[in-house]
């Protein structure tokens, strides 16, 4: 329950970032969140 929420909050933040910010600030959130969705999945 805890990594979904913490994967739902993950698209919010990059959602929401894409809105907010540039894109290129966007992808280095994109690649932050998957490297660590990757370090808490394993």
């Amino acid at each position: 329950m805890q990594g979904q929420n913490g994967l739902v909050n993950s698209y919010v933040v990059i959602i929401l970032s894409h809105y907010i910010l540039s894109d290129k600030v966007v992808l280095e959130l994109k690649r932050a969140a998957w490297l660590t969705l990757v370090q808490g999945g394993v």
